[in-house]
């Protein structure tokens, strides 16, 4: 491919998210922009109006933030809790958050 394999890491991680990052996200939130942990909703020991996001797909949970982001994604009593949260997330860290929890179980 012509790159170093460095270089290549860091195409892919950039392409598909980093899920270190987004393991700091979800579990910490970015307080500075105001974004919430995402465990504290969506952990193990989250309520049942709050759906599981560990083993997601990452295309799909991606979609869905996005969707939150629009304001055009439906859902639950609770779905409009999301807007305070994805208002303040950029599209790296969306990638990144898909990227954590696709692989979290």
């Amino acid at each position: 491919s012509g790159l170093s394999p460095s270089q290549e890491v860091d195409s892919t991680r950039e392409r598909n998210g980093d899920g270190e990052r987004g393991r700091a996200i979800a579990t910490e939130g970015i307080p500075d922009r105001h974004v919430a942990a995402c465990t504290g909703c969506h952990g193990s020991d989250r309520s049942a109006a709050y759906p599981l996001l560990a083993g997601q797909y990452a295309d799909y949970l991606a979609l869905q933030l996005k969707l939150f982001q629009q304001r055009t994604r439906g859902g639950g009593e609770a779905a409009h809790l999301m807007h305070a949260v994805v208002d303040g997330l950029r599209e790296e860290d969306i990638r990144d958050v898909a990227a954590y929890y696709a692989t979290a179980e």
